[in-house]
């Protein structure tokens, strides 16, 4: 199957590159016409594009393209409830456009989410803290409750933090969530980085290679897109 695709699409390069008699046909010539027109003007906006501008479009393709999948996942769910592989491509392919848009926006608004949540995410760290804080000026008993839920663990570990100081107990917890909030923050990142370098990719090839054609003939972009298209078939074909 893969040998016929490439084949026909260097076979209708070969009869693009015969020009002028293939041409003389009028519907022919206006079809060549219209897709030349029509691929000028998207070289000419990808090459003037920028890799962040297209990973946004890029972006609300996955938001949309994750929703109506998500969709699509209870539809399969009523609809044939016991067709396990539909469901899991489907639930993969979600997962895939979640992520991906996930990544994307992680990436670019991290520092906006942070900043968002700052509140939260400092209340989180320092509260502990403040605790220790109250405890040690207004004898509240905010601490000894921390320590409390250390109870599961092994009775020894248990007695020393009910021994320390307030002040050790909140810094004790803070430091806590302080590492699991860098550990959030580093796994989101390796989760997500594989999946951006793939986005980026996606947007930042097309645009140069529009610009690389732009420089090689700004006004003929069509003509040389259909040569490297065969060229690359036909590296392909002998590759098979």
């Amino acid at each position: 199957m893969l040998k016929i695709v490439l084949t026909s699409i260097t076979f209708l390069c070969g009869i693009y590159f015969i020009g002028e008699k293939v041409r003389r046909n009028a519907k022919i010539d206006a079809f060549l016409g219209a897709l030349e027109g029509s691929y000028t003007r998207i070289n000419e906006h990808l090459e003037s594009s920028t890799v962040l501008s297209g990973l946004r479009l890029l972006r609300k393709i996955y938001g949309w393209t994750s929703i109506a999948l998500f969709g699509f996942v209870f539809v399969i769910m009523k609809v044939l409830p016991g067709s396990a592989g539909a469901f899991l491509v489907v639930f993969q392919l979600f997962l895939l456009t979640f992520l991906g848009w996930f990544s994307i926006k992680w990436a670019i608004d991290h520092k906006a989410t942070l900043s968002d949540h700052w509140k939260t995410h400092s209340l989180l760290i320092f509260g502990p803290l403040l605790m220790g804080v109250s405890d040690t000026f207004l004898h509240t008993p905010f601490t000894q409750a921390l320590a409390l839920s250390l109870e599961p663990l092994s009775g020894e570990l248990h007695a020393v933090v009910l021994d320390l100081h307030p002040m050790a107990i909140g810094a004790l917890y803070s430091a806590i969530c302080l590492v699991f909030f860098l550990l959030y923050y580093l796994m989101t990142w390796i989760i997500t980085t594989p999946l951006l370098i793939a986005s980026v990719l996606a947007i930042a090839l097309p645009i140069h290679f529009a610009r690389f054609l732009a420089v090689i003939d700004r006004e003929n972009t069509f003509l040389w897109l259909a040569v490297f298209v065969a060229g690359v078939c036909t590296i392909w074909l002998t590759q098979l």
